[in-house]
């Protein structure tokens, strides 16, 4: 309820009430915070960067498959939810929205305004990023901005910065997101300066234990 009430509106991220915990503790110490928000969509940090082969697979399988014949492919319920969408876009959101849209059929979305910023985008990797930067990091950035003010902490995000997109945007998907691996090109760089432990540890979310 205090993350509602500090977002000021519906939560659209499960880590919101983590992160406003976590700014309480930095807040009884610190006013001014740097934070790494920015990069994952700049650099490919999420793991659909790294497995973009199988998405682009999956959404080309989907589009196969006639309607009538999911009901006996219950076990490809991964690929299911790329039918008559854009595996490309729709890998960024995380919740099973074909159940949301069983319960709720008038909150169904189409996606438009996902497609409506890309049309005329045909490579598919330059897709996922598009619709990360201009879509999703706004939902990540309004999220940080609520929760860290709450904390009366001012959180900087110097990897969202326009020059620093134009340039690296410019860099060939080839180097910047091949494929296996996630922000390939910056761990290269941040291990000139930091410990490869450090650079190269498993990525951890602020994930609510919702199992718990």
């Amino acid at each position: 309820p205090r993350a509602i009430n500090n977002m000021e509106a519906p939560i659209p991220h499960s880590g919101c009430p983590m992160l406003m915990m976590l700014y309480e503790k930095v807040g009884r110490s610190n006013k001014v915070m740097l934070t790494g928000e920015g990069a994952d969509e700049i650099f490919g940090g999420y793991s659909r960067y790294g497995n973009w082969k199988r998405l682009k697979k999956y959404g080309l399988i989907a589009s196969c498959v006639p309607s009538y014949a999911w009901r006996y492919l219950d076990r490809y319920e991964g690929i299911k939810r790329y039918t008559n969408r854009d595996s490309a876009f729709w890998s960024s959101v995380y919740h099973q929205y074909l159940e949301i849209e069983k319960k709720f059929p008038e909150m169904k979305s189409d996606g438009s305004e996902r497609l409506n910023i890309s049309n005329d985008i045909r490579d598919f990797r330059h897709r996922m990023l598009l619709v990360d930067q201009k879509v999703y990091l706004e939902s990540l950035l309004f999220r940080q901005d609520k929760m860290s003010m709450a904390s009366s902490v001012e959180a900087r995000v110097p990897f969202a910065h326009l020059p620093l997109y134009k340039e690296i945007n410019k860099i060939p998907n080839s180097i910047r997101i091949p494929g296996n691996e996630t922000k390939p090109l910056l761990k290269r760089v941040a291990e000139k300066y930091l410990d490869y432990e450090n650079v190269n540890r498993r990525k951890v979310g602020l994930t609510l234990p919702i199992d718990k």
